[in-house]
């Protein structure tokens, strides 16, 4: 998938998540598509910090890390009064993980990738 479709996709999911939870209840304070951004490598046994913004104030999302072939994790995060919400993964196995920020309903708002190596 290139930047340009990644962008389309993450535009309709904060579209369609602004429908489902009803434009004055959060995105009337967005100013754009959801964003999730981290690094895109990590060493094994370091903690990755990500970050999204452009959410409702005061939601509940769920983040979904998928490590590789193994079982996922997933975690509720409050979304901060600005908007935003931070995360911190701490890979437990090399390969490449996915990390994805889901609304109430399991639709996922935007994903990112990490690389894991010793």
């Amino acid at each position: 998938m290139n930047k340009t479709e990644l962008n389309v996709r993450m535009s309709l999911a904060a579209t369609a998540f602004a429908v489902l939870i009803g434009g004055s209840a959060g995105f009337a304070h967005a100013q754009g598509p959801v964003w999730l951004s981290g690094p895109s490598v990590a060493t094994l046994g370091a903690k990755a910090s990500f970050s999204a913004g452009n959410l409702p104030p005061g939601a509940v999302l769920r983040i979904l890390v998928q490590e590789g072939a193994a079982a996922a994790h997933q975690a509720d995060v409050l979304v901060a009064p600005d908007g935003t919400l931070s995360y911190e993964v701490n890979p437990s196995i090399e390969g490449e993980h996915s990390v994805t920020l889901l609304d109430g309903s399991g639709q996922a708002l935007a994903t990112a990738r990490l690389n894991v190596m010793r």
